[in-house]
C-alpha cells in the first residue's frame, strides 16, 4: 500500500512539490515554479494575444488535506473555462488539490485547471 502512494494519492511532504509546473489550456499557458523557501513565481501567456503577465507570492502545503494554498496567485480561468478579465490583479488566496497520478505530481482539477510537474 505504501508503494502505491508513490504512484497514486497525495504527496506526503512539501519537499515533493518543489519544481516547475505547466498548465496548458485553450486560452492560456501557465508556468508555475514552487520554491523551497515557500515562495512561487507564476507566468501566464494568453494564446490569442501573446500577452505575458507574471506574479510572485507565497505557498504552503497541507499534507493531511492534500492541498496547496497560494497567496497572490493569478486565477486566469474560472470554473466554466472562461477568461477571468481581472486575472492579472491577484486577490486573496487560492487553494488547489495536490495529487500523485502515475508517479507524477499534479496541482488542480482535471476539468478546470491542471498543473503538471515538469521538473
Amino acid at each position: 500500500i505504501l508503494a502505491s502512494r508513490k504512484y497514486f494519492g497525495t504527496p506526503r511532504k512539501q519537499a515533493e512539490l518543489y519544481g516547475t509546473y505547466i498548465a496548458n489550456y485553450e486560452i492560456a499557458k501557465e508556468t508555475l515554479v514552487l520554491k523551497d523557501e515557500g515562495t512561487f513565481e507564476q507566468e501566464v501567456t494568453l494564446k490569442e494575444t501573446s500577452q505575458v503577465n507574471t506574479t510572485r507570492g507565497s505557498w504552503s502545503y497541507d499534507p493531511v488535506a492534500g492541498e496547496v494554498t497560494f497567496h497572490n496567485f493569478m486565477s486566469v480561468i474560472d470554473v466554466s473555462k472562461e477568461l477571468n478579465p481581472d486575472y492579472a490583479q491577484p486577490k486573496g488566496s487560492v487553494v488547489l488539490p495536490a495529487s500523485v497520478w502515475f508517479g507524477r505530481i499534479r496541482l488542480g482539477l482535471d476539468e478546470w485547471k491542471l498543473y503538471k510537474k515538469a521538473k
